[in-house]
């Protein structure tokens, strides 16, 4: 039996919404094989097969900024993984790649109630640096918004709108922010 083609794959969990067991595997080969397994990963995460999230994992170290924004982005904010929580906020402060960096930081909050205590006020105390260091892109500081938003909940719907040069001090809803840092116990600065 020969391996069908990404497309292939594509194209049946478009038509089904679902993967039958072959053609996981196949999806599985492509995550292991493809050097830019983008769309593997993406197929993988639209499909919700958290069984192939260790070898997506793989893909956090990989050498293409893009993929590793992939595989955090998928295995953190949308397949809820929490064990590569820790993973993802060392690529959120110290990947070379601002999309990278961004992408971890816009998911942490999609799995900081699943993590311990201590990387937990790790994750909080870090989205609310960000958020009030002028310093960072004002693009970065937005992504952390969004996570901390995530983190308490607010649907996504209620989220600002991303913006390239977004105005922070009227982006962030201060009774939200208030909510977060009384969660996480984060220090709130003046």
């Amino acid at each position: 039996m020969s391996l069908k083609t990404i497309d292939e794959i594509q194209d049946e969990f478009d038509e089904n919404e679902r993967l039958s067991l072959s053609t996981i595997k196949d999806l599985r080969w492509y995550l292991e094989n493809d050097p830019r397994p983008h769309r593997p990963i993406i197929i993988a995460t639209d499909a919700g097969l958290t069984s192939l999230a260790p070898i997506i994992a793989k893909h956090l170290d990989h050498e293409d900024d893009f993929i590793r924004e992939k595989a955090v982005g998928c295995l953190i904010g949308r397949l809820f993984q929490a064990q590569y929580a820790e993973k993802g906020l060392h690529m959120a402060k110290e990947d070379k790649y601002s999309n990278v960096r961004i992408l971890a930081v816009s998911s942490l909050g999609a799995v900081i109630d699943d993590v311990d205590k201590n990387l937990r006020q790790e994750i909080a105390d870090y989205l609310y640096y960000v958020l009030i260091t002028p310093t960072y892109s004002k693009l970065y500081r937005q992504s952390a918004y969004d996570s901390i938003l995530d983190a308490i909940r607010v649907p996504i719907t209620e989220w600002p709108e991303v913006v390239v040069e977004p105005n922070i001090e009227e982006l962030v809803d201060k009774e939200l922010l208030a909510k977060f840092c009384k969660k996480y116990n984060v220090k709130m600065k003046a």
